[in-house]
């Protein structure tokens, strides 16, 4: 896993910024997790190996303005790489080789969950509802989970502990994926 460039790295960041973007002036909320909240929390930037990015949001807020998103997407020229529109929400978009998911959980009685065959991807209601916490990250203010520490505990078996891997479950929590049919 080769790092990202200076520039690569404003280029990505300057990618999740038009996503948050477009996601908040079409009422969804954009809430920034995954590694892009973990380097910025842990390092103060994008974590240079990783290509990616995650905003999460509410998938009924995503479907409901779903076609002026992905048109709004493609005229800052993202190209939408997957969208899956069922209980495991997403639209990934790439510029190059980098990329930005959006995820949209759905919340149930217990959790906020995306639903991957089998395995449920789940978060805890206290990580996605307001109030949110907030984070700059390359000059611009993302809403975050209200504690992100937790929310990193969560996810990751050692965020505080820089891990280079292709395979997340070298690096993530199982409680966050669960087999459930």
């Amino acid at each position: 896993m080769k790092d990202k460039a200076e520039q690569e790295q404003v280029s990505h960041g300057k990618m999740l910024a038009e996503c948050k973007n477009i996601l908040e002036s079409n009422g969804a909320p954009a809430i920034l997790s995954g590694s892009a909240l973990l380097g910025a929390y842990r390092d103060g930037d994008l974590v240079p190996w990783c290509y990616g990015a995650v905003l999460s949001s509410y998938k009924n807020n995503l479907q409901k303005n779903e076609d002026k998103i992905i048109s709004d997407l493609k005229n800052s020229g993202f190209k939408i790489a997957r969208h899956y529109t069922g209980d495991n929400y997403k639209i990934r978009v790439d510029k190059g080789k980098f990329n930005i998911e959006i995820v949209g959980y759905i919340k149930n009685k217990k959790y906020f969950f995306r639903q991957l065959n089998d395995k449920k991807k789940i978060i805890s209601k206290k990580f996605l509802l307001p109030p949110f916490g907030e984070i700059q990250l390359r000059g611009e203010t993302y809403k975050t989970p209200a504690d992100i520490e937790g929310f990193l505990e969560f996810i990751y078996q050692d965020w505080k502990t820089p891990t280079r891997s292709m395979s997340p479950s070298t690096y993530k929590n199982r409680e966050h994926m669960r087999i459930e049919k």
